[in-house]
């Protein structure tokens, strides 16, 4: 063939003839369901995802990205690397041209075998085996002029593009005696895949004389990275609307220009180019217009951003109230202004957090980007049931139809899939969907891509278990291989935790000497650096122990709010919370004195809206007006109010908790200035209910000791049994050190003490190997971490939540020993049954629900944890949910007249006071 006998593509590359043969537009990629006379062909689609991901590396992906893959890949200029990339993901559905796959259209099979493609009986492998099998083979023998790959780097792409469709396949997977001649079939399908793989090289542009290297360190990095991108090129390049079938394609040029133009409008019409990060520093004072003064700790942080260059590392301690998350906003923009980063996720420790976050991130946004379209979304499971979300969509639906959205902070449709949350620029959630991104999850790559080069906030990081610890370790790990920078809030932390935390972003080398508390501690570009600042200096906190009895305890609650106050009584589980509840409905019966309970087992429609209430109530109001606070209330809750809800008590009661979370409570005392209190609450006081004793006149923390390690809650004891105030910022550091030893320390102590710590300090060392153990089973290797890249990540743990998966088998964020399911509670029976007590409203099982029905069945539901309740819920599916997204995984329990649910040894009761009620009739059950 002679040079005069080749076309030009536009990027200059000499390319195969201007029309390919006929056998390769007879290949498929994809057919209309029923219809399979349309049909869009192999080569097309391969197009459509090159030019996706050209789109997506020139409009999308931030520079820090872009440089890092040039360099990674040992090539010499970003144009180079571009090309690669787009070759590389248009590459993803070679497989495709394999005799399994082709013969699933009869009809297109007909039309294959009379150009003489054989098809072996028994063929069955999957394409993205094959696609990946052959890859590798044609990167390392390449069947023209293109720079042969080396081996182990050309298996590693043929591996992460084969895997696109969310799991990367194993060396078993493609051994020869699994993906022989009758897989990838007889001549004419190997030189057809060759001549598509030049095709897709000559459209890319890929140059002859400059092929990818890259080095052991950085191949697991480079190809999950690939991988994501390669599985969203192809989500968006799959899209009918946006690349309709072309069967007719005769003009190979005119089709390659086409798909270019389609990839850059879908991208717009999808969300992808709406927002982009934009220059200069934007002054505290503008992001935050309602801030009159920045407080000491912010204008810490403002300084600290002028020594952040590159992608860090930040953490900040300082007690609640201090104004942690302005600041940690003000760090995300800084990085996006000067880095490029590509956005922000905000991660909360719980759902409800993550709801109340979610309005204070949308006005930063409009205050940041008052005239960019801006995507945010709410991730977590219950999301669709957030009013604020719903309305973002709405605006985003809106203004889809009148063609103009600039200035808004809208919801773009396309992010809201599963999966695909993370992808957007900027979000608000739980912990959970960040954790996800290091799990052994199907398409955990694309999580990661999502995340890369972002700012992720972490906040309330003091809160969680050596499991979730141990997997947030490795997410930090990760996200410094990504060019990601991480902010991490806490009030309180350990040192050796602080240490822990600044390793596994920045290595042993980015240690800084610790500060005093409170305080920033950073790490950027192999450097790390500490400050500490100022805090309002608050009245010491008065420390009492009172009576543990609830009918003593309802009495000095009725005298100290004789001349009016607000108290908040915070229990360590569900149903101390439901007692000691109506042991005060009790006492303050005929009293003045409003009482209402708060904790996480009402229907998920009741416990919204009692937190509404209860921000409503307690918070610091519009305009610090006090209209709506109560003279004299009394609120019982769980630790659903310890964490990121911003209100204030004027006396506070609890049960013995780790200090750290008591000092967490108790920053919910005296937390707004302009609140009027009574002379008797002057002064900030935590009451802690005394523990009964044992037979050894040590403390019985009873349930509390399932929730919370005994030995930290020993230690607390210890600490504060003769203490009687505690002053902030001062003492903190000290009583955690003290609280969170590194070794047992019981020296001095009575023999009896002394025993119970050993024993106490021997189960907390058991346990915490056991949960390091498990959650290193469960997530990614480390970035740098050598070997098959299958390796990495294979395992194929189940993230959607479903109840019937083995705790082995599921993606766990958190650890229990105690399952947890998700069950709707209906009157009646199977048969006849109905969303409320007086029957209005009929529920029929046997049917697929519209979309208002299933909300309101998901906002009754409500979460119950156990073995007893998940083994007898298990089997109670309704087999019309299963297609449905909001119910495949809840449950039905069905209330007599009475409103119970008997089950084998226990009775559930749905109270509209009190919530879901668990009285276990035997052996006094497994409910905490």
């Amino acid at each position: 063939m002679s040079a005069g006998d080749f076309e030009e593509f536009p990027s200059g590359r000499h390319c195969a003839p201007r029309e390919p043969t006929e056998a390769v537009f007879a290949l498929w990629a994809k057919t209309q369901q029923g219809a399979t006379t349309q049909y869009h062909p192999l080569l097309c689609h391969l197009f459509d995802v090159a030019a996706v991901a050209e789109a997506l590396w020139d409009e999308s992906l931030p520079a820090a990205t872009r440089r890092f893959l040039c360099e990674a890949l040992g090539l010499t200029s970003q144009e180079a690397a571009r090309t690669w990339v787009a070759f590389l993901a248009g590459l993803h559905d070679l497989g495709k041209a394999s005799p399994a796959f082709q013969a699933k259209s009869a009809e297109r099979k007909a039309v294959l075998e009379a150009q003489g493609f054989t098809f072996p009986p028994g063929a069955k492998a999957y394409h993205g085996l094959v696609s990946a099998k052959t890859i590798g083979d044609l990167l390392t023998s390449p069947p023209f002029s293109l720079s042969p790959i080396a081996n182990k780097t050309a298996k590693s792409f043929g591996t992460a593009i084969g895997g696109h469709h969310g799991i990367l396949p194993t060396a078993s997977d493609l051994r020869p005696d699994r993906l022989d001649m009758r897989e990838l079939g007889e001549e004419p399908w190997p030189g057809t895949r060759a001549e598509l793989f030049r095709h897709l090289a000559d459209f890319t542009g890929v140059p002859d004389d400059e092929a990818p290297c890259v080095s052991a360190e950085q191949m697991t990095t480079v190809m999950l990275l690939l991988a994501g991108i390669t599985s969203v090129a192809d989500w968006i390049g799959s899209s009918d609307e946006h690349f309709p079938y072309a069967p007719a394609c005769d003009d190979l040029l005119q089709y390659g220009e086409l798909a270019r133009q389609r990839a850059r409008e879908a991208l717009r019409q999808l969300g992808w180019l709406d927002w982009q990060p934009t220059g200069g520093e934007a002054p505290f004072s503008v992001l935050f217009p309602e801030i009159a003064q920045p407080r000491p700790m912010q204008d810490a942080v403002v300084k600290v951003a002028d020594e952040l260059h590159a992608p860090g590392f930040v953490l900040i301690e300082a007690p609640t109230g201090e104004g942690k998350t302005e600041a940690a906003f003000y760090l995300a923009d800084h990085w996006s202004r000067a880095l490029g980063q590509r956005g922000c996720y905000v991660a909360m420790p719980t759902q409800a957090t993550a709801n109340a976050m979610l309005g204070r991130f949308q006005d930063y946004l409009q205050a940041a980007y008052p005239d960019q379209t801006v995507n945010l979304h709410l991730l977590h499971g219950q999301a669709v049931l957030s009013d604020e979300y719903q309305q973002l969509q709405h605006i985003r639906q809106v203004h889809d139809e009148d063609g103009s959205s600039a200035g808004e902070v809208v919801a773009r449709g396309w992010f809201t899939y599963r999966k695909r949350g993370l992808l957007g620029p900027f979000a608000v959630g739980t912990i959970d969907q960040a954790l996800l991104a290091v799990l052994r999850t199907r398409h955990v790559f694309v999580r990661l891509f999502g995340l890369a080069n972002k700012t992720v906030i972490l906040d309330e990081v003091h809160a969680y278990d050596t499991y979730t610890s141990t997997v947030l370790d490795r997410l930090l790990e990760w996200l410094a291989a990504l060019g990601s920078s991480v902010i991490l809030l806490s009030a309180t932390l350990p040192s050796h935790r602080r240490a822990e935390l600044l390793a596994a972003y920045g290595g042993k080398a980015a240690q800084p000497d610790a500060p005093p508390y409170p305080s920033i501690t950073w790490t950027c570009d192999g450097k790390g650096g500490a400050a500490t600042f100022e805090v309002e200096r608050r009245d010491p906190l008065a420390l009492n122990w009172v009576d543990g009895d609830l009918d003593t305890l309802a009495d000095q609650l009725k005298d100290a709010l004789t001349d009016g106050g607000c108290a908040a009584c915070i229990c360590n589980t569900v149903r101390q919370a439901q007692a000691t509840y109506l042991a005060l409905k009790d006492t303050l019966a005929g009293s003045d004195i409003e009482l209402d309970l708060f904790h996480a087992r009402f229907p998920f429609a009741e416990r919204q809206q009692r937190e509404q209430r209860t921000v409503r109530r307690f918070g610091k109001g519009k305009d610090h007006d006090d209209a709506q606070r109560p003279k004299k209330a009394v609120l019982v809750a769980t630790q659903v109010i310890e964490q990121s809800l911003d209100i204030d008590f004027d006396l506070m009661v609890s049960e013995v908790a780790p200090v750290d979370l008591l000092i967490q409570r108790a920053g919910r005392l005296h937390r707004h200035a302009h609140h009027r209190r009574s002379p008797r609450l002057a002064t900030p006081t935590l009451w802690l209910m005394r523990p009964p004793e044992d037979d050894s006149s040590l403390p019985d923390f009873g349930l509390s000791a399932y929730v919370y390690s005994e030995y930290v809650l020993l230690r607390t004891w210890l600490q504060l049994r003769r203490c009687e105030s505690i002053v902030v910022p001062d003492d903190v550091s000290p009583l955690i050190e003290a609280v969170y030893t590194q070794e047992c320390e019981a020296a001095g102590l009575p023999s009896d003490l002394q025993a119970r710590m050993s024993r106490a300090w021997a189960k907390q060392q058991a346990q915490t190997a056991k949960l390091t153990l498990l959650a290193k089973g469960s997530i990614l290797k480390r970035p740098e971490a050598r070997g098959p890249l299958s390796d990495m990540t294979r395992m194929d743990l189940a993230d959607d939540e479903d109840p019937r998966t083995h705790a082995q088998l599921q993606a766990m964020t958190r650890w229990s020993d105690r399952p947890s399911i998700s069950v709707v509670f209906l009157y009646g029976s199977a048969e006849d049954c109905y969303l409320d007590a007086d029957h209005a409203r009929p529920i029929a099982l046997q049917h697929e629900p519209d979309r208002e029905q299933a909300k309101a069945l998901v906002e009754r539901s409500v979460s119950l944890g156990g073995w007893r309740l998940h083994k007898h819920f298990l089997d109670a599916e309704v087999p019309a949910w299963r297609r449905n997204a909001l119910l495949r995984h809840l449950r039905v329990g069905y209330l007599d007249a009475d409103g119970k649910c008997p089950g084998d040894g226990f009775v559930i009761a749905v109270d509209p006071e009190l919530g879901v009620i668990v009285d276990y009739t035997n052996t006094g059950g497994d409910d905490k």
